[in-house]
């Protein structure tokens, strides 16, 4: 009985237990450059929340890591990465930002996915491909995503990129 009583009590602390509400990080677009390769861009952006350590400034967690999205799809505005059909992704380094009135600014090298096999393989675009998938949108939405063991992941706010920009550079 005393053991079905403590097993009561620990379910009634867990179902009143509230995640805290993480912060919203906002994204600034700064620019966007061209790989040698074509079907690889460097898009450069800015932020006042230290994306590296948001989860370590916001719960005292550590976090897996953090990724940037862009999706490629006819719908620009995504909420999932996992249900992207066509998209650019990349890892976020952070550069100095002293000239730009941001707090943080980043650097991540995107590479051009699609899935094919009803989304079960990713494969990567050729430049014509992505070229083609730019020019049929006006921009392009970018979300960077981290992610912490007790709280699962985190998305930024969308960031719109022109997508005459990401045409321009890989021309």
């Amino acid at each position: 009985m005393k053991r079905l009583f403590a097993v009561f009590m620990l379910l009634l602390c867990c179902s009143c237990a509230e995640r805290p509400v993480l912060p919203a990080i906002k994204l600034d677009f700064i620019s966007a450059s061209g790989r040698e390769d074509r079907s690889r861009l460097n898009i450069k952006f800015g932020s006042k929340t230290d994306v590296l350590n948001f989860f370590q400034n916001a719960t005292g967690e550590s976090q897996l890591g953090e990724t940037l999205y862009c999706s490629l799809d006819k719908e620009v505005e995504f909420e999932d990465f996992d249900r992207l059909t066509q998209y650019l992704v990349g890892d976020l380094v952070e550069v100095d930002g002293s000239e730009s009135g941001l707090s943080h600014i980043y650097v991540s090298t995107l590479s051009a996915l699609k899935k094919e096999d009803e989304g079960v393989s990713n494969v990567f675009m050729t430049a014509s491909e992505l070229l083609a998938a730019l020019r049929e949108r006006n921009t392009v939405s970018c979300r960077v995503f981290t992610s912490a063991y007790s709280f699962g992941g985190h998305y930024s706010k969308p960031m719109l990129i022109p997508a005459n920009d990401l045409v321009r550079v890989i021309q």
